[in-house]
């Protein structure tokens, strides 16, 4: 996968894979605004642009059709870390340079999810289900590197298979939680030139034990949206909130521990808010956590704002009583 740079009418425009974002001319300046006291002319440096309401103000106008040969390519980057188990951040763009984040969930060694034991387990239940069982005895003590890759296998087997079959769910219940024990996770902060695609610099980080990859039946890594303010850019992980310097090439001014989140970090007056399994607040300088409300549960939302009779509101979608992956309010 590569970040692609293209031309429209005369300014660069940042497209993943084929997702164009926009740019424009010049900002207001808020207190919400995440890339700098005043956000230079085209920056998007968070999630949902300057003032985190999908709107470019001043922008120019875009054209009214695509030519059909397609829009002009400036530059292509190098293959960003990927791996079949990963994730990958949609990126941002302040002060000329542009961040994008990665989780790859490592290979593990040894982990044999189809043992002894399990097979056991499931011998009462093999009545109809002969050929089934031949294929699971078929791959007892087989070794696999990573959570996607068994549930690969499974999907090869019974294609298209439900939580409900009759022992997929149980089979992969029991890779997630042997995957879970010694699960390490790269994460990457990558900084480009916005106008070249050269790589600036990265900072690596190797989370231990995350949460396993999303949830049961799905492989794929954290791909949160990081926020740049003031010179730091901040980024949610595995299992951490992470804040580094982007004057410093990345080097870590502070970490907190946080679940597993795929939103994206919202800075404001001081405080950063982040939705990882609940919504958290931590100090933008010192990383000290600040408060939580166990109440509002999500991994996928990003927090928003609303300014209100002069008050400030947090905007947040969570997931309502009951599963936890139901009900979004």
């Amino acid at each position: 996968m590569s970040i692609l740079g293209m031309k429209v009418r005369g300014r660069v425009a940042v497209v993943l894979i084929a997702m164009v974002v926009g740019v424009g001319a010049t900002w207001p300046v808020r207190r919400l605004a995440a890339a700098a006291e005043t956000p230079s002319s085209g920056d998007w440096p968070q999630f949902l642009g300057p003032n985190r309401d999908g709107l470019a103000p001043g922008s120019p106008k875009l054209l009214d059709a695509w030519p059909k040969e397609g829009l002009r390519l400036l530059w292509k980057s190098a293959p960003l870390p990927e791996a079949p188990t990963s994730g990958i951040g949609t990126p941002v763009v302040a002060d000329g340079k542009l961040y994008t984040f990665s989780c790859v969930f490592l290979p593990q060694s040894g982990v044999t999810p189809i043992d002894a034991e399990l097979v056991a387990s499931l011998q009462d239940k093999k009545a109809g289900h002969e050929k089934d069982m031949e294929w699971i005895t078929a791959n007892q003590g087989k070794e696999v590197k990573t959570y996607n890759e068994f549930e690969r296998m499974l999907r090869a087997r019974w294609y298209n298979y439900t939580h409900g079959h009759w022992c997929a769910s149980l089979l992969l219940k029991q890779a997630k939680k042997l995957f879970d024990k010694g699960q390490k996770a790269s994460e990457t902060l990558l900084c480009l030139d916005a106008a070249s695609g050269k790589e600036l610099w990265r900072k690596e980080i190797t989370a231990s034990n995350p949460p396993g990859p999303a949830f049961e039946g799905e492989g794929f890594g954290f791909s949160g949206m990081p926020a740049v303010f003031k010179d730091k850019v901040y980024f949610a992980g595995a299992c951490a909130l992470y804040c580094v310097d982007a004057k410093q090439n990345g080097a870590l001014v502070w970490q907190a521990k946080c679940d597993g989140s795929h939103g994206s970090p919202l800075v404001l007056d001081g405080t950063v808010y982040v939705m990882s399994k609940e919504l958290a607040a931590f100090d933008a300088d010192t990383g000290k956590e600040l408060w939580r409300c166990p109440e509002i549960k999500s991994d996928y939302s990003s927090p928003g704002v609303w300014n209100h009779n002069g008050r400030t509101y947090l905007l947040c979608t969570c997931y309502g009583p009951g599963n936890p992956h139901d009900q979004p309010k």
